[in-house]
């Protein structure tokens, strides 16, 4: 490989300067971001004439030596990206652009990148709105992009606090660690929050990868994510315990109107099945009749999916004391709205006297992380307990695929790690019959050896 330099005669007393390079048979030629006088230029050599030998301003020698310089250190530079190319590199207009830019800009992209730091802010701004999840192919949510942020806001405040400047490549199962100690320790994070949290530094690496940025190849294998079991309590309805909390709900008679607002929510929720930010984006235009039954019909906020939900008739009621309306919001920013939702769940659910011990988490002001152990029901009872009260309340009564087509589940199995279920009973049901067709074989044969 050779470079040299020429010039391009412009308008006046300037030039621009072009680099041009000779490899793999090829002669590529592109401009740089520099210009000379024509009459300081020597032709023969490529280059700039020697300061001390022309008729100059001490300015223009001072010119002529720095752009000297910077010519000598471009074609050092093209040399070095040359040797040190990567087989999969291809060598053309294209290379030679980006190189040059480089040169003036610190380094090539995927140098620059090569620090941490850099490839997390490249990350939020040019891949993470564009991201889609392995699983589905579908892009991110914006609550999940938020995580994501969220997650790298930790690792620059991380290294910051431990003094660190790492490359892409530094991050190992040792810096994991470093991490996940700072989330629990600094943060306060729970050890669930941790166990999802330290997935999202290993997606974003496996970008990196794909960018051809190197990595640390065993993070992949080494850094093991957990999702253990969130608690969700639900309400139980077990006529044969004479046990029903959701009847006791209903039964409570109070005047405030907001919580009388919130219990309708509250029903609604247990009766549909819907994650919160569904339950609320619920509305009567989405009410469509098939073979005369009332159905919502409603598309999946977090997933997509498209469920048909069945009315029940407690849910009619509420619609119909209210002109066909669903009740009134708590308020119209989403997430202040949930907020007063749950605030209202807890004081709902003490109120009507359902104070059973439960095993959950619950916000621990002073040390701002949540804790975990038994506690009355309404401490620990959330809006996540609705979805999940459905799930449970029908699991048995109906096929998990026709539980799971309202919940939104992808999958029967999906559905049944939900609710804490090893297996359908629906499979157990052939057992029965099996023991009932043994049963009345035996009577048969009883009453045949008789006669």
């Amino acid at each position: 490989m050779t470079a040299s330099f020429r010039i391009r005669k412009g308008k006046g007393n300037s030039a621009t300067i072009y680099l041009r390079v000779t490899a793999d048979n090829q002669r590529l030629e592109k401009k740089t971001r520099e210009t000379v006088n024509p009459i300081f230029w020597n032709g023969k050599d490529s280059t700039v004439k020697n300061p001390n030998r022309v008729s100059a301003t001490t300015d223009e020698k001072e010119r002529l030596v720095e752009l000297k310089k910077t010519l000598n250190g471009l074609s050092t530079y093209i040399a070095d990206q040359y040797r040190n190319r990567k087989d999969t590199e291809i060598i053309n207009g294209q290379w030679l652009d980006e190189v040059i830019e480089a040169y003036y800009n610190g380094g090539r992209r995927t140098e620059l990148l090569d620090n941490l730091n850099n490839f997390l802010n490249y990350f939020i701004e040019k891949i993470l709105p564009h991201k889609s999840a392995e699983n589905s192919g579908k892009v991110l949510s914006t609550r999940t992009q938020d995580k994501y942020r969220k997650i790298i806001e930790h690792l620059k405040n991380f290294q910051t606090k431990e003094n660190l400047n790492l490359k892409v490549s530094d991050y190992d199962k040792h810096i994991s660690d470093r991490f996940q100690d700072y989330l629990k320790n600094d943060l306060k994070h729970s050890a669930v929050s941790i166990g999802r949290e330290i997935t999202i530094p290993k997606a974003i690496l496996k970008d990196a990868r794909r960018m051809g940025i190197q990595v640390n190849e065993l993070v992949f294998t080494e850094v093991k994510g957990s999702k253990p079991e969130t608690p969700c309590p639900i309400l139980i309805i077990d006529k044969k315990r004479g046990i029903d909390e959701l009847q006791q709900l209903k039964d409570f008679v109070t005047i405030d109107p907001r919580l009388k607002l919130c219990r309708d929510w509250m029903i609604i929720g247990i009766h549909t099945g819907q994650r919160v930010s569904d339950l609320f984006s619920l509305s009567p235009n989405q009410i469509t009749t098939i073979e005369g039954k009332q159905y919502i019909v409603h598309r999946q906020q977090k997933t997509g999916a498209k469920v048909e939900i069945p009315m029940h008739r407690d849910v009619l009621e509420i619609l119909e004391k209210r002109g066909g309306n669903f009740p009134e919001k708590f308020s119209d920013k989403p997430d202040s709205n949930t907020t007063i939702f749950l605030k209202l769940i807890k004081r709902l659910c003490k109120r009507a006297g359902l104070d059973r011990l439960e095993y959950g988490k619950k916000y621990d002001e002073e040390n701002k992380r949540y804790t975990y152990g038994h506690y009355p029901l309404y401490e620990v009872f959330n809006a996540h307990s609705l979805r999940r009260t459905f799930a449970t309340m029908y699991y048995g009564e109906f096929p998990t695929s026709v539980i799971k087509s309202v919940t939104g589940h992808s999958t029967e199995q999906q559905l049944l790690n939900y609710i804490g279920k090893k297996d359908d009973p629906l499979a157990r049901k052939f057992h029965e019959v099996w023991k009932r067709q043994r049963e009345e074989a035996k009577a048969a044969e009883d009453i045949r050896k008789a006669n």
